[in-house]
């Protein structure tokens, strides 16, 4: 039998959830798309701006694996299903593909660690550390990562913000 463990968090409706990581976030992520933008695109053949720090190859997951396991020359020499299933991607010269970002914010440094730990891009700097969110269209706090990241702290934590 399993079990699940059930937060604070996940007992509240997806409207009081958005109210807490409004308030919890708030002052933990900043707006930076112009300047982060500006940096990354106009000057990306200036290494020289800000010591060279803005540029992609500094992104963190930027780039996610193509699952091209079904249409890679190399899964015809499989001899069963277990050796398939333990297929290693670096037998088949398999693409990456780069995420978009569309937005960009300023995170603390610990909000950086978990965001990165998640998969999100990601970029650190001396100027400070960068969330690229790859969504666009609507409010940060319905993004799920954030709801994860605030799911897995600790019970007390969210008892002191979910409590009004």
């Amino acid at each position: 039998m399993t079990t699940t463990n059930k937060t604070l968090f996940d007992g509240l409706t997806e409207s009081r959830k958005q109210s807490v990581i409004g308030k919890f976030f708030n002052d933990r992520i900043y707006v930076r798309s112009f300047m982060v933008d500006s940096l990354m695109y106009e000057h990306s053949d200036r290494s020289d701006i800000l010591g060279g720090e803005f540029t992609w190859d500094n992104v963190n997951n930027l780039y996610t694996s193509v699952d091209c396991k079904s249409d890679c020359e190399c899964s015809e020499y499989f001899d069963s299903e277990v050796e398939e299933r333990n297929w290693n991607k670096t037998l088949c010269d398999c693409e990456e593909t780069a995420k978009e970002v569309y937005e960009w914010y300023q995170v603390e440094p610990c909000l950086y660690d978990y965001l990165t730990d998640k998969g999100e891009c990601t970029l650190n700097t001396s100027y400070g550390r960068f969330w690229g969110r790859c969504t666009t269209g609507q409010s940060w706090v319905l993004d799920n990562v954030l709801h994860d990241i605030f799911n897995d702290m600790d019970e007390h934590v969210q008892h002191m913000w979910i409590k009004e």
